[in-house]
């Protein structure tokens, strides 16, 4: 029994709902459906289906016919004359929604369930060219769940259709900080990435990720790396692209991004070879939309507009919207408001960004053991702290000579150090570690060869390494 409305509950599942409507907290749930608990409040009403999901319906004015996922539940509870639920999930545990003026949803800890399990942002796609790097690219992190959160990435190709785990061919996935680089190996055409979250209950949560490879840019163009979701913009930037005649996607170059607080954005997209256009849209489906054609010197664009809030669209595209009109051009953000400021966008096309600068905290040796079948494990070891296990960091038993083989990138406090080599050496015969810092040469340290007489399970050190010194 609700405020002015009741619900029954048959007993092949099906429910009718009667009395006061207008809220359409008594209009009956779709047909043929079965549910294992319903309940009234005061003007909604919620019901756990049979894939134990909750259902509201009626007023929402407080979040009461909101109710949270993440969890399976087993039956539902709320108030004829308040305006919040409770609901036990199939742990034991509860979870409240709604009005919480006198903290009624403040479940003690010992029986609320944990909050569900979800991404901090969502990536719709990510837009490369074929022969072109991808990345390092940093995947949103999830919260809630229970226990510690794990990530790992499926794809399935448009060819076929099969779902793979992993990351395409000529990709890597590094489970720790989310970071997903290298050269797709894939002819041009379409990709879905599967990302995943899995806490230690069981949970998962999947993002699905369109990876859109096109073709390459045509010879004399500027290099194009497209990082179509450019995050949360703190701070300026610049973006050196083309469209070209060759791109499977040639109307448009589209980015994504996401505006934390009210900011004044001056956008400015420059080409020699084209009339270029601009082209902003808000993400939320209200249809607010800017555009510019020649604000800027000559036929360049320049859009200079005041955003709320919210994630955006930015399309480059030319003004006759055909595949006769492309080029080189170059895309850059400024804002008053940027916290970061806007030193990024004051670089060239041809001008590499700043060196990363390292401090001593970067140095750290290899550590390398052999285990059970043969083969040895590497890592870094960072000096005084933690090791580091990348994703590739393995040397076969039986490896090829003379050929030095990468680990995937060493990544501390989101710094890319470099990549750990090790080889047979085709003289010796014995395996040889050495480092190849980010954008540096080969470091061999004196300590870097592994003892044919190593115990198994031993993890051995190299003498220390600097990669920014």
């Amino acid at each position: 029994m609700g405020g002015w409305h009741n619900c029954i509950r048959y007993g092949d599942g099906s429910i009718d709902c009667y009395g006061r409507n207008d809220k359409g907290q008594a209009i009956d749930p779709a047909t043929n459906k079965v549910y294992l608990s319903v309940d009234a409040g005061r003007k909604h009403t919620c019901a756990v289906n049979r894939s134990n999901e909750v259902e509201c319906w009626g007023e929402d004015a407080l979040g009461q016919s909101s109710p949270p996922s993440g969890s399976n539940y087993l039956e539902v509870s709320s108030n004829a004359f308040a305006n919040f639920n409770c609901a036990l999930t199939d742990e034991r545990k509860v979870r409240c929604w709604g009005d919480n003026r006198y903290q009624q949803l403040n479940v003690p800890a010992a029986i609320a369930a944990p909050p569900p399990l979800e991404f901090t942002r969502q990536t719709e796609f990510i837009n490369s060219r074929k022969f072109q790097p991808i990345g390092p690219f940093v995947l949103p992190p999830a919260s809630g769940g229970s226990g510690h959160l794990s990530y790992n990435i499926a794809h399935t190709n448009s060819d076929d259709g099969e779902r793979k785990k992993g990351p395409p061919a000529g990709l890597e996935f590094d489970e720790t900080t989310r970071r997903l680089s290298g050269r797709v190996f894939d002819d041009v055409g379409d990709i879905r990435l599967h990302y995943i979250v899995s806490d230690t209950s069981g949970n998962t949560e999947t993002q699905n990720i369109g990876l859109m490879i096109n073709s390459a840019v045509p010879a004399g163009y500027a290099p194009a790396i497209t990082w179509p979701e450019l995050g949360t913009l703190d701070r300026g930037l610049i973006r050196c692209s083309a469209l070209s005649e060759a791109s499977r996607y040639q109307l448009s170059e589209d980015y994504t991004f996401r505006v934390a607080s009210p900011s004044q954005l001056t956008i400015d997209a420059a080409s020699e070879d084209f009339d270029i256009l601009i082209i902003l849209h808000k993400l939320d489906g209200s249809g607010d939309a800017w555009q510019d054609d020649d604000g800027g010197q000559g036929t360049d664009s320049r859009l200079t507009v005041g955003l709320a809030p919210a994630r955006y669209q930015l399309s480059i595209t030319n003004t006759e919207h055909n595949d006769e009109d492309y080029g080189a051009y170059t895309l850059r953000i400024r804002s008053p408001d940027f916290p970061a400021g806007n030193a990024d966008a004051d670089r060239e096309c041809n001008e590499p960004p700043p060196p990363i600068q390292l401090d001593s905290a970067s140095a750290g040796r290899i550590a390398a053991r052999r285990i059970a079948n043969g083969s040895i494990e590497f890592a870094w070891q960072v000096e005084g702290g933690d090791r580091i296990l990348p994703r590739s960091r393995y040397l076969p038993a039986d490896p090829p000579t003379g050929r030095w083989l990468n680990s995937s990138a060493i990544v501390v406090e989101g710094v890319d150090l470099g990549r750990i080599n090790v080889r047979v050496n085709a003289d010796t015969g014995r395996v040889e570690f050495a480092f190849t810092p980010a954008g540096g040469e080969r470091i061999l340290p004196p300590s870097r060869y592994f003892p044919s007489s190593a115990e198994a399970g031993v993890w051995l050190q190299s003498t220390i390494i600097e990669p920014g010194g």
